[in-house]
């Protein structure tokens, strides 16, 4: 039997209830972010979906900084996409 740990992002942990794995995840205050999230990072404070993260991102909702074949979200970026979503 082979088991493996991934990374989990901020402050994650694997619990079980029943039997059943559940990720549990500590999302930080906007002000406690780095400048600069992961795909994964953002979806979790937005509680979005990666895929949706990543369309937001293509269609130019989401700011976001390429780097090799890293896609970056910029801390400033998501701010300007949850003020423009609360007066949506």
């Amino acid at each position: 039997m082979v088991f493996w740990i991934e990374a989990l992002p901020f402050d994650s942990t694997l619990t079980t209830q029943k039997g059943v794995a559940m990720k549990t995840t500590t999302i930080p205050r906007f002000d406690d972010l780095p400048d600069i999230l992961t795909v994964d990072e953002a979806a979790d404070f937005l509680r979005l979906g990666r895929s949706s993260v990543y369309e937001s991102i293509h269609a130019k909702d989401i700011p976001a900084v390429r780097i090799g074949r890293r896609l970056l979200v910029p801390k400033s970026g998501l701010k300007q996409f949850v003020d423009v979503s609360e007066k949506d």
